[in-house]
């Protein structure tokens, strides 16, 4: 797949602004399995603030450090991502696209002011019990060309259709079994903007209850990489070359309003968790997470895991 290279990182903020008529044009019933587009996109010489990395470190609660936490590396590929999911090719609708998963891999430590290129490409659609999903993957390169952090979302299109593709069945819902709580987070109003005012996203949906509304939401909703960034805090290794590279997943279950109390689990893995190995030995350097709320009803909001690269 060949990438289309652009001059700078777009505007989620212009995106968004732009979305709403854009949206009307595209709303198809119907998707065929290979309309993907065969291009991707990619921005060279981008640099990531120290500005940033501190605004995103004080926002979690985290203490300053040189190296760039791997949700802001996240924040400043997605621009390009939304980008790609609005070019004209791009078979499903960009606005109310809902974020399902995210897997990364971050190599080596990032410092904040060296040059990276960012590369975001689609890789499959798949039939959803909701719609259709779509996987993207990112890369970002060091200025040697040498990959130092890639990413693979995947992204859910609600009501749309597979051509020839069965859709699965609706798992059962269940009433979740929640962890005991490490710590716990408020999400006071206001703070889809505050999130927002810090890495570009725009998104409607999590601005106020009013802009959320006209997108079909109850509230507004946290950003899921606000959540991320908090959970990722927690966890993740502040020297990702020092500790061979780390990989992180997360998967996104019921949003979570603004505003909200969050609380969370961290907890090492241990070999039962996959039926292997004596049961009560801790798999080396897995920690799981698990955000929830216990608010009227218990809902589990994300969960979670961090592991070293080949664990």
């Amino acid at each position: 797949m060949s990438i289309r290279y652009l001059d700078a990182l777009p505007s989620l903020g212009k995106i968004y602004a732009q979305a709403g008529t854009e949206a009307l044009k595209k709303r198809p019933k119907k998707v065929a399995a290979g309309s993907l587009p065969s291009d991707g996109l990619g921005v060279r010489g981008v640099t990531i603030s120290r500005e940033t990395v501190n605004a995103v470190n004080r926002h979690v609660g985290a203490p300053t450090r040189d190296s760039v936490p791997s949700i802001v590396v996240f924040g400043t590929a997605f621009p390009l991502l939304i980008e790609l999911m609005r070019q004209p090719e791009f078979p499903l609708p960009m606005l109310g696209m809902i974020h399902l998963t995210n897997t990364v891999e971050h190599h080596r430590t990032i410092v904040p002011g060296e040059k990276l290129t960012f590369e975001v490409r689609p890789l499959s659609l798949d039939a959803h019990h909701a719609g259709v999903a779509c996987e993207i993957e990112t890369r970002v390169l060091d200025d040697g060309g040498d990959v130092v952090w890639t990413g693979t979302g995947v992204f859910l299109a609600k009501g749309v259709t597979l051509e020839g593709v069965q859709k699965p069945e609706r798992p059962e819902r269940e009433a979740p079994d929640l962890p005991p709580m490490n710590a716990q987070w408020s999400f006071a109003p206001g703070e889809g903007r505050r999130w927002a005012g810090i890495l570009g996203d725009y998104n409607p949906i999590h601005l106020s209850n009013v802009s959320a509304k006209l997108l079909g939401m109850k509230t507004a909703i946290v950003h899921g990489a606000d959540l991320a960034a908090h959970a990722l805090a927690a966890v993740e290794p502040a020297d990702a070359t020092a500790c061979g590279g780390y990989e992180w997943h997360i998967e996104f279950g019921a949003p979570a309003p603004i505003p909200s109390r969050i609380s969370f689990n961290q907890t090492a893995v241990k070999n039962a968790d996959f039926g292997e190995g004596n049961a009560g030995d801790e798999v080396e350097g897995l920690v799981g997470f698990t955000g929830f709320s216990t608010r009227k009803k218990p809902r589990i909001h994300f969960t979670g895991y961090v592991r070293p690269l080949g664990v």
